[in-house]
Order: C-alpha cells, then sequence, then structure tokens
C-alpha cells in the first residue's frame, strides 16, 4: 500500500474545508461546530479557532496520525467480535492489519499489477 500525502493541496484548504474534513472522523469542538453551521463567534475566539484548524491540519496530513486511528479502529472491530474489552494482542492486530491490506490490495485495478505486490 502506497500512501501520499498531498501537502499543498491540505495547506490549500480553506477553514471550513480542514473542520468539514476532520468532523467526518471525529464530532469536533463546539467552536468548530459553530462556526461550520455559520454562526458569529467572538472576536477573541479567532485566535483558538485559527489554532484548532491548524491542529487538524497538521494531523489530517499525519501519516502516524493516519495509523494510530487505523489500529484503534481495527482494535475496536477485533474487541467486538471477540465480545471483550481492552487492548488489542499483537497477534490479533497482525492478523486484522493484513486481512485488511489483502482486502485494499484485492481492490486495485488490474494496471497496477505491474507493481511488485508483497508478499503477506
Amino acid at each position: 500500500m502506497v500512501i501520499f500525502i498531498d501537502e499543498n493541496t491540505a495547506k490549500a484548504w480553506s477553514k471550513k474545508e480542514v473542520i468539514e474534513r476532520w468532523q467526518q472522523l471525529f464530532k469536533g469542538t463546539l467552536l468548530t461546530r459553530q462556526y461550520c453551521r455559520g454562526e458569529p463567534l467572538a472576536h477573541y475566539l479567532e485566535e483558538t479557532l485559527t489554532n484548532t484548524v491548524e491542529e487538524y491540519r497538521s494531523r489530517l496530513m499525519d501519516i502516524s496520525w493516519f495509523m494510530r486511528l487505523l489500529n484503534e479502529s481495527i482494535a475496536r472491530q477485533a474487541n467486538q467480535e471477540d465480545n471483550c474489552t481492552g487492548r488489542l494482542s499483537d497477534k490479533r492486530a497482525a492478523f486484522l492489519l493484513l486481512a485488511l491490506l489483502r482486502t485494499v490490495h484485492a481492490g486495485f485495478p488490474a494496471h497496477g499489477s505491474s507493481l511488485s505486490k508483497p508478499s503477506l
């Protein structure tokens, strides 16, 4: 699997675009939700909003952050399947990650077949 971060595009997103992308993954803050609804914000909250948006933008461009979310999602799914709670075992996590990678890899178009396929 290849992950490409297009920093130029991400840096060009407006405040609203960053917040909307973040809110596809998370709830966001009361301030960011108010901003997206077009509600007026007190002038003293502008700096807080800007800082929050830049933190969101940074995380949306961070592969480590993406992997953390992916692992958390896999752990939650596995715990639900196994009817348990707590940390995911390394063996179970590896198994689920391999299953996910196989699924993603199987979805690649045939013209990508010239690339060497990883052995899973």
